[in-house]
């Protein structure tokens, strides 16, 4: 590839990313969790004409991208069946999302492989942190779903290896996708009941072969996560992130 064809994919790139603000969303149609380490070719010049083009759209970027909004105090780790930074994420998508809901909201999930990096450093939290935390503009909505549901919901779950779920959840599951045990707030799980949970609209619409979700009515709110996430940290008092230890939300039985 050129230097100047690799100037403008960049061009490109900045601009887009520049215009983050507006209200046009792509939602992602699935995930690959696969991760790929790219080197950088120092020996590629810069081309000066294109840097001056990018460099107001840049200033302007890190200017919004840059801002702090808390302070974590401890590493958050990605992980399974469980990790402090899903366990974080989930509580924070139960939280805000019922501030936004009518009803009683009985749990939240959030998607392994939706978390993007495996470390949240200790320290100041940007909004470009946030950013490489919940690079999709996938939103938060809310579903209630009678158990039946629930069940191939946490199945699903439990296959996977566990995915990070709020603090009203406690399963135990199997590799094979079997649930063993299951309390939700507390109380057994019961087929029977009806529950309320928030999720990314990416899972609710089916993705990850969750496609026992396509059918079911969402409530919308028309919030992004990564926003959720941000102005949950803007409105925390005094500003330091407390860790979400890791508590057995979620235990997988292996052979």
């Amino acid at each position: 590839m050129t230097t100047f064809s690799i100037s403008r994919i960049i061009l490109l790139l900045f601009l887009g990313v520049s215009l983050f603000n507006c209200k046009t969303y792509l939602h992602v149609a699935d995930i690959n969790e696969d991760r790929y380490e790219i080197e950088p070719h120092q020996d590629l010049p810069e081309d000066e004409a294109i840097t001056a083009i990018i460099a107001p759209y840049k200033a302007q970027l890190d200017d919004k991208m840059n801002r702090e909004i808390g302070i974590n105090a401890e590493k958050m780790y990605k992980a399974r069946p469980e990790g402090e930074l899903g366990n974080w994420v989930a509580d924070i998508l139960f939280e805000e999302a019922s501030k936004l809901y009518e009803g009683e909201l009985d749990f939240a999930v959030q998607n392994h492989g939706g978390l993007r990096i495996p470390i949240l450093n200790a320290g100041p939290i940007t909004v470009r942190d946030i950013y490489e935390v919940m690079p999709f503009d996938n939103e938060l909505v809310i579903i209630e779903a009678r158990g039946v549901i629930v069940k191939q919901l946490f199945e699903r779950i439990a296959a996977k290896g566990g995915w990070p779920v709020s603090k009203n959840i406690r399963l135990v599951g199997t590799k094979e996708g079997k649930i063993e045990s299951l309390y939700i707030n507390s109380k057994p799980f019961d087929e029977t009941e009806t529950y309320a949970f928030a999720l990314p609209d990416y899972i609710a619409n089916g993705g990850d072969r969750c496609v026992f979700l396509e059918n079911q009515d969402q409530i919308k709110f028309n919030v992004l996560i990564r926003d959720a996430i941000i102005t949950h940290l803007e409105n925390e008092e005094p500003g330091i992130v407390q860790l979400a230890p890791r508590e057995g939300r979620i235990k997988i039985l292996r052979d």
